[in-house]
């Protein structure tokens, strides 16, 4: 898959710059900027942060109801029959970072404290001890020559104006954070029970059993 990205990154640098006669400078710029955002992409697991903490907070717990209407069944002009499609349950908590009492390598100044949203039910309470795994990517595509040249209608080729390749690359930890996986420790340090958003890892590509357990 990278070399594909690769290629099709080449290709957009090299073949504009012929077809158009871009400046070299300019070019240059252009490639030094997705060689550099290429250094920067990691694959999506070691995107993956744990955080050990502890909840100082009352773990909020909210049940949202939904409904659905088949397409079949939509009135136009009047009033759509809706069918019960089940619950969700949102969990969140506050909790202290303590790779920041620690003094660990990875710290942040801006919040010491993490709000922690999971999508799903929990036996989570105040004081408990966790480690919460975040996922700390975020999806940045590569230049695309055809965003930067002036056009109009016929001067370019459709192919220069579609979406670049993307990577995925780190980011800063904010103030609220979704979890990926929670694991809940009892006072012996002994993991005692795992909460996984299963939807979530889906919907990022991640593999599941790459996600620690510990």
């Amino acid at each position: 898959m990278t070399n594909l990205i690769d290629d099709l990154v080449a290709d957009l640098n090299n073949s504009v710059g012929q077809a158009f006669s871009i400046d070299k400078n300019l070019l240059a710029s252009i490639r030094e900027r997705n060689d550099a955002l290429k250094a920067q992409s990691k694959p999506l697991e070691e995107l993956i942060v744990a955080v050990p903490g502890s909840i100082i907070s009352p773990s909020e717990q909210t049940v949202y109801g939904h409904k659905i209407t088949p397409h079949s069944e939509i009135v136009m002009g009047g009033r759509s029959p809706e069918y019960g499609a089940g619950q969700s349950i949102t969990t969140k908590f506050r909790m202290v970072d303590k790779r920041e009492i620690e003094g660990a390598s990875y710290t942040r100044t801006s919040y010491p404290k993490l709000d922690i949203i999971f999508e799903g039910p929990t036996a989570l309470e105040f004081e408990y001890s966790v480690k919460v795994y975040l996922f700390l990517g975020e999806n940045r595509e590569y230049e695309n020559l055809g965003h930067i040249i002036p056009f109009s209608s016929g001067d370019i080729p459709f192919a220069l104006i579609d979406d670049a390749p993307s990577v995925w690359v780190p980011r800063a930890i904010e103030k609220a954070e979704k979890a990926l996986r929670i694991i809940k420790y009892n006072s012996n340090d002994k993991a005692v029970a795992v909460y996984t958003d299963a939807e979530y890892v889906r919907k990022l590509g991640l593999d599941v059993s790459k996600i620690p357990l510990i």
